[in-house]
């Protein structure tokens, strides 16, 4: 209860003092206000840049968001600055890249060579991967030629190893082959059988005739 009551009394408080009401509702407002318009302000400001014989890849990378990019013909850069209000002029002479800043903004300043600096560091990248791809690009192709010169190079060694084994075999004496007796002329394979036929009949009867000389030389001895 007495916790209710103090809660009480502090905001009746409160409601009387038209000052703390005001620091607590209208200075938060007031506050907000002025931040919206400060950062409106930075958000929607734009710096305009000069450019001279420029290559077209550089001013690509610009970032043209917060920087308005004019073309013109001369290049003295001060003249120009002074009769066009510019905050900067960008020339190139000998691929070498030359700025000139008229320092009457800060603001603008820094934003020229934050988008200039941004767009130099966006085309380095650029030209790196590209290099880079041709790089690879060129490898690849080394390395495919290289395959195929390996691949020839071991059809080579196959051949000539192929080569090697084959004069080595021409060389060898060859085993004489067995004829076939289907391979011959009739009249051979009769001469043959009839050659055959007749030392097994002499064998036969040598055999046959040695034990009759044997018994009869015995007789006569006896």
């Amino acid at each position: 209860m007495r916790t209710m009551a103090i809660v009480r009394r502090v905001f009746k408080q409160m409601l009387r003092d038209k000052r703390t009401l005001a620091l607590m509702f209208l200075a938060p407002l007031l506050i907000m206000t002025l931040m919206y318009f400060l950062f409106q302000n930075n958000t929607t400001q734009l710096a305009s840049l000069g450019v001279h014989h420029v290559d077209q890849s550089v001013v690509n990378v610009i970032d043209t968001k917060n920087v308005t990019i004019h073309h013109y013909d001369s290049s003295q850069a001060r003249k120009m600055i002074k009769q066009h209000d510019l905050d900067g002029y960008l020339t190139q002479k000998n691929g070498q890249l030359t700025i000139t800043y008229s320092n009457s903004n800060p603001t603008n300043t820094s934003l020229i060579k934050a988008s200039l600096q941004s767009g130099l560091v966006k085309l380095k990248m650029k030209t790196l991967v590209t290099v880079t791809k041709k790089q690879r690009a060129a490898l690849e192709s080394q390395q495919a030629a290289l395959k195929k010169l390996t691949a020839a190079q071991t059809q080579a060694t196959v051949t000539r190893q192929l080569l090697r084994n084959y004069k080595s075999n021409s060389s060898k004496p060859q085993p004489r082959r067995l004829v076939r007796l289907s391979q011959l002329k009739q009249p051979v394979i009769r001469l043959s059988l009839i050659i055959f036929m007749v030392v097994v009949i002499q064998r036969s009867l040598k055999a046959f005739c040695q034990p009759f000389s044997v018994s009869l030389s015995s007789s006569l001895c006896s």
